[in-house]
Order: structure tokens, then sequence, then C-alpha cells
């Protein structure tokens, strides 16, 4: 039998080298437990990253932020055996159609720019300038150019894959949503129709908003802490965890209280229906 241990899953414009903050503050809370960073190949076709990541993640505790949330959230909807997973902020399809307007208009034009460009090197160095507009769209101050993959094109591949991607319900129960406090009401609004849709609230991480990875390493860490410990008591139970989340009231969203009255266990709390 697999022991269980932890997946981190990079997104659009990062490598394995953005969990470095997060797997140190999870050594700590959960010293000997196994923690994998796989580096995508960023293929740009989604059923080519899932067969990538299905063996990886079987019977593991799966956790992505951005693009690689969205990718955890289509392992739970395809039936991948998690033992559970931790989603920052996916992608929203139709449901919230604008949510990568804003980093995406990076990428304007580049069709016609990759068919004018004279030489590969050309291309490559409009690739590296429209990535390192989009990571600082996408994830804010945060970021850093220094996070972006040796072939930025890979980041257009991923971006193309994400912006076409269309949520659904997960086939597992055990899939905790979180959602930085300091992210703009566009984030908010996807929780919301996450929940409206698919039955899963959020919780709250503080003094964080899209790259939670570096704005608040420690508090995420603690959540997905939280999520293996759950997972571990379910194991050692016998039985399938289920987690009940309560989502903080975000000053500028009006449906983030209608999901706070909803959930069962309050505000910002995190249990196994095992251990209820």
């Amino acid at each position: 039998m697999t022991s269980l241990g932890i997946v981190l899953i990079h997104g659009a414009a990062t490598t394995p080298r953005i969990w470095r903050l997060v797997s140190t503050q999870l050594a700590k809370r959960l010293p000997g437990v196994n923690i994998t960073i796989p580096e995508r190949n960023s293929s740009g076709d989604l059923d080519t990253e899932i067969e990538n990541l299905w063996s990886k993640c079987s019977g593991q505790i799966a956790v992505g932020v951005s693009g690689g949330a969205t990718l955890a959230w289509e392992l739970c909807a395809r039936g991948c055996p998690l033992a559970g997973a931790v989603i920052h902020e996916p992608a929203a399809g139709s449901l919230v159609p604008g949510l990568l307007s804003y980093p995406g208009s990076a990428w304007t034009g580049w069709r016609n720019k990759h068919n004018e460009t004279a030489t590969s090197s050309e291309w490559q160095q409009w690739c590296r300038s429209a990535a390192e507009v989009f990571g600082h769209r996408l994830y804010g101050n945060s970021w850093t150019p220094e996070e972006l993959p040796r072939n930025s094109e890979a980041v257009l591949r991923d971006y193309l894959m994400f912006s076409q991607f269309e949520p659904r319900k997960p086939v597992r129960s055990n899939t905790t949503l979180t959602i930085g406090a300091l992210s703009p009401k566009l984030r908010y609004d996807v929780s919301a129709c996450f929940f409206e849709h698919f039955g899963v609230s959020s919780i709250v991480i503080p003094d964080a908003s899209h790259c939670v990875q570096l704005e608040n390493p420690a508090g995420f860490a603690e959540t997905i802490a939280e999520v293996y410990r759950a997972a571990t008591n379910a194991n050692n139970a016998g039985t399938t965890s289920h987690f009940h989340l309560g989502l903080t009231e975000h000053p500028h969203c009006e449906e983030t209280r209608r999901l706070t009255t909803s959930s069962p266990c309050g505000t910002g709390t995190l249990r196994s229906q095992c251990d209820a």
C-alpha cells in the first residue's frame, strides 16, 4: 500500500520552484511525509497533463494553485482516487467568463506575431516579454520573472489550455477549495459559482491573494496539513473523509455571507466527518 504523501502541482508561468516556501513549511508541520513536486511539460493538452499526473497523485493529497488548482480539480472530476485535494483559485470557464481576460491580454496577437517573426529567437524573446506581463497580471507583485520556465512558449500553451477549461462536478467529495482574503471580487464570484453548481464551499487563506505560495506559505501549508491529518485519520478508521469548510466573509462580496451561513462548521474551519 502506497504511503500517504502530498503532491504539489504548479500552474502557468511557474515551475516546481514556486513551492519552495510551502514545502519548507510542510516539512516543519509534517516531518517525514513525502512531498512530491512534479515538473509539468506544459503540453497544452488537458488529457496529456492529467495522464501525466494521474499515477503521481493517486492515493495522495493533490495540491494546486491557479493552473495547478485547475488540474487538481480536473483530477477530482475524472475520479482520480485521491486521498484529498487542496485547490486554490482554479479556472472557472464559462461560469465566470472574464476571469482570465486581463492576464490573457498579454498574449493578444500571438498567432500573427508567431507568423511574422523571422527567427525562433525573436519568437522566444516575444514570448518571454508576454509571459512576464502575463505572470505579473495573474499573480501580482509577489511573483517575479524568476518563476518562469526556461521555455516561455510553455506559458502560452498553458494559458490557451486553461482558458478553454470547463469545470465539472468532482466525483470524489474530499475536495477543499481555498481563496485568498486579498483576492479581488472576481475570485469570490468563482467561489460562489462553485458552491452553487458543485456544492463545494471555500476556506479563506488570510494575507494572501492568488499567489498564495509566496504571499502566505505558512497559512497555506497549515491548511494542507489539516487536510493531510484528516485524510490520515480517515485511512486509519478505514473510511472516506469528507471535509466541511467555512468561508470567511469578504468585504466586497455579498455572496460570501450565504456561503458562510451554509457551512455546517462556521467560519474558517476545517474538519473531517470521521471526527464529527
